[in-house]
């Protein structure tokens, strides 16, 4: 035989479940934060960037793309951050293989082409390659050693 529900127990869960909601809630936000802080903090300002791309000699590489790159102005968070990457450091980007197949499938000629139009904002793909790269220029590596660290994840 079933026990009918009285109001007393569905009284004492429903306090249970609003006892612990907010609580759960909020430490769900601050580690939600702390991850984002994270992640943020890591990456180098576009003038560092370029300070560690001169670092590398790419003055005599002829850049495949030819276009003008998007502004970061029109995109935010993560998306935002990428294209201001690829504003800085163009020459690095232009020397990558992007593994989203855009060189096979649109004609893009570099991960730096996904940038001169909207491709790369609906692209994890192209925006996990700026993210790599940046850090990796930041920490004073070159386009070969990039490339090789981006074949080892997608390739």
């Amino acid at each position: 035989m079933r026990k009918k529900k009285t109001k007393a127990r569905t009284g004492v869960a429903r306090r249970l479940r609003k006892k612990w909601f907010t609580p759960v809630v909020g430490a769900f936000l601050i580690l939600a934060a702390a991850v984002g802080y994270y992640y943020f903090a890591r990456q180098p300002s576009p003038a560092e960037l370029q300070a560690a791309a001169a670092n590398c000699s790419l003055e005599e590489v002829r850049w495949a793309e030819r276009r003008s790159l998007l502004s970061s102005k029109f995109f935010v968070g993560r998306v935002r951050t990428a294209y201001a990457t690829a504003k800085a450091i163009p020459a690095v980007l232009d020397r990558l293989y992007c593994y989203c197949r855009c060189k096979e499938n649109m004609g893009h000629k570099s991960l730096l082409s996904c940038y001169a139009d909207t491709h790369a904002a609906n692209c994890n793909v192209c925006l996990t390659e700026a993210e790599m790269a940046a850090e990796m220029v930041g920490d004073g590596l070159c386009p070969d050693e990039i490339q090789q660290a981006i074949d080892r994840r997608f390739g």
